[in-house]
């Protein structure tokens, strides 16, 4: 078999090399080998695949049995060697980079040094591998000691990571880091003073208070730029549930409402508002729908297509008009129905 070139001697630092990214290799078991620059031989250069938490791994089959190792640790142990004591169980990425495979870029050490890679890493705006959205398992089977789940939740508490930051800082899932963060699991670590178990950057959580005041910029907003109640919820960060009540008045019924407002809008499905236009059904006024009904009447507009039209209505809304199922307040000419339904049965 081909062997690759240059193999180590053993005398050269082969973390300077790699600094100078000058290549030397290693034999990891019989036929394969790694070089100082976290690239693979067996026989050929391999590729290898990209692991769920972002880590280069290749596969090794030696006497009958296949393995999967991750690339880092091979080159630590091919050319620095095994962990130096029992509390070493990680390989760091000193740069944060999970690529970078080099030698020089790589050193034995605890989970705990590893997890603060990992927050400072984040506060240097380094990229991480995405947090899985949802699903209990821990990533890699791993479960952070007290120490960790304490400075995790005081990081939190001083708004200095981030609900995804705090999966990547105890390897988590989402699931399990909310678990912990509303005192569902861990109760035994302390809490920091002042602890709220939820927030949201900028913004103010369900769980927090709502002060009258954003209440009220918030309320003046939704009439200005006719948002929905999930958008509402979302600038305020409360449940939809939440932003329904205070919109139907059930609670914080003392904040004054501005003029105009009402909840809900009133629907439509125009294809107008499926553009992206202001919605129609919003712009309606008693005054222009009378005048609509008034055409009708003098047989200007002669189908419900062409009152839809004239309207910017859809049809389902333009026969709820006419038969009164909206605006069942206004004066409806007597006839109106039937002229449609004439019009539209002779054109």
């Amino acid at each position: 078999m081909h062997l690759p070139e240059p193999l180590w001697n053993g005398e050269e630092n082969p973390s300077a090399l790699s600094e100078r990214r000058a290549e030397v290799w290693a034999q990891v078991v019989a036929g394969y080998y790694i070089s100082n620059l976290g690239r693979f031989w067996h026989g050929r250069l391999l590729r290898g695949s990209i692991s769920q938490n972002g880590y280069r791994v290749f596969t090794v089959f030696s006497g009958g049995s296949r393995k999967s190792t991750v690339a880092h640790r091979m080159v630590l142990k091919a050319f620095v060697g095994p962990p130096p004591t029992s509390e070493h169980t990680d390989a760091r990425h000193l740069n944060g980079d999970k690529a970078d495979n080099r030698l020089c870029n790589l050193a034995w050490g605890t989970r705990s040094e590893n997890m603060l890679d990992v927050v400072q890493h984040r506060k240097a705006g380094l990229e991480h591998t995405p947090v899985q959205s949802e699903g209990p398992t821990w990533f890699r089977g791993y479960t952070p000691d007290d120490y960790l789940v304490g400075v995790g939740l005081q990081f939190f508490h001083d708004r200095k990571l981030t609900t995804e930051d705090l999966c990547l800082f105890w390897r988590c899932s989402r699931d399990t880091a909310q678990n912990i963060l509303g005192g569902r699991t861990r109760q035994e670590v302390p809490r920091p003073e002042g602890w709220k178990n939820s927030y949201r950057e900028g913004e103010t959580h369900h769980k927090a208070s709502v002060s009258d005041k954003d209440l009220e910029e918030a309320l003046a907003l939704y009439t200005r730029h006719r948002w929905s109640g999930v958008r509402f919820a979302g600038h305020l960060g409360i449940k939809q549930i939440t932003a329904h009540s205070i919109l139907k008045g059930r609670t914080r019924a003392s904040v004054p409402r501005p003029p105009g407002f009402q909840y809900p809008w009133p629907k439509s499905s125009s294809r107008w508002a499926a553009r992206g236009e202001a919605h129609p059904a919003t712009a309606l006024t008693e005054e222009k729908i009378l005048e609509a009904f008034e055409l009708v009447m003098k047989g200007k507009i002669s189908s419900y297509a062409g009152l839809g039209e004239h309207l910017r209505l859809s049809k389902s809304a333009t026969h709820a008009l006419v038969k009164g199922k909206s605006w069942p307040g206004l004066d409806r000419p007597k006839g109106l129905e039937d002229r449609l339904r004439v019009r539209k049965s002779s054109s």
